[in-house]
C-alpha cells in the first residue's frame, strides 16, 4: 500500500467510523482519530504522525493492536496491522470500556455544536484563570514527561492506554492555552 488512494491492494473491506485512540510510536504517543478500520488495517488522522515504516501500536481503552505506518499525507495515514482485528469491538458500541464512549461523544458532541475552541475564555470561566504561561508549560511539560514515563512500560500501556491518551490531550490542551495567552 503506497498511498491513500489504492484500494484495490486492500485484503478486507473497511468500515468508516468516528473515533478517538492512541498510537504509540518509540517513547512517545499522539491522540488519533480512526477514519477507517477493517481486520488488517486502518486510516488514522492526526496532527503529527510517524513516517512509513515505522512499527507502531494503536490504541483504544482495553484495545490494542501492533502495526506498520505504510503512508502518510497531509495529516492522513495508513496502518497495516501486524494481526488481524475483530472491527466490530473497535467500533463505538463495540468492546471498548464506557470511559472511551464517553470520550468519543464528547468529541463528536463538540465537533457539531460549532463551538469553537477558545482556551482563553474557557480559563475566564474556572479558578486559576491568573496562571502564567510559564506555568502552563511547566506543567504541559510535566504531565508529557509523566506520560512518557508511564508509556515505557508496556504493561501499563496495554492496562491504562485510554489514560495515557487522556494525559497526552491534557498536555496538548495546555499547550494550545499557553500559546493563545503567549
Amino acid at each position: 500500500m503506497s498511498g491513500p488512494d489504492n484500494s484495490e491492494s486492500r485484503l478486507a473491506t473497511r468500515t468508516n467510523l468516528f473515533v478517538m485512540a492512541a498510537i504509540f510510536a518509540g517513547l512517545g504517543s499522539e491522540p488519533v482519530k480512526v477514519r477507517n478500520l477493517s481486520s488488517d488495517g486502518a486510516l488514522i488522522e492526526g496532527a503529527a504522525l510517524p513516517q512509513p515504516g515505522t512499527q507502531v501500536r494503536l490504541c483504544r481503552a482495553d484495545l490494542n493492536v501492533e502495526g506498520e505506518i505504510v503512508w502518510c499525507r497531509d495529516g492522513r495515514a495508513g496502518l497495516r496491522f501486524n494481526a488481524p482485528v475483530a472491527v466490530a469491538d473497535w467500533l463505538p458500541q463495540g468492546a471498548a470500556k464506557a470511559s472511551q464512549q464517553r470520550v468519543d461523544n464528547l468529541v463528536q458532541q463538540f465537533k457539531t455544536s460549532g463551538v469553537a475552541w477558545a482556551p482563553s475564555a474557557a480559563l475566564d470561566e474556572v479558578p486559576g484563570k491568573d496562571i502564567s504561561v510559564t506555568e502552563l508549560n511547566f506543567l504541559r511539560t510535566a504531565i508529557e514527561s509523566l506520560a512518557e514515563d508511564l508509556a515505557a512500560d508496556a504493561a501499563i500501556v496495554e492496562r491504562h492506554s485510554s489514560k495515557l491518551q487522556t494525559l497526552d490531550i491534557v498536555a496538548q490542551a495546555l499547550g494550545k492555552i499557553a500559546a493563545a495567552r503567549g
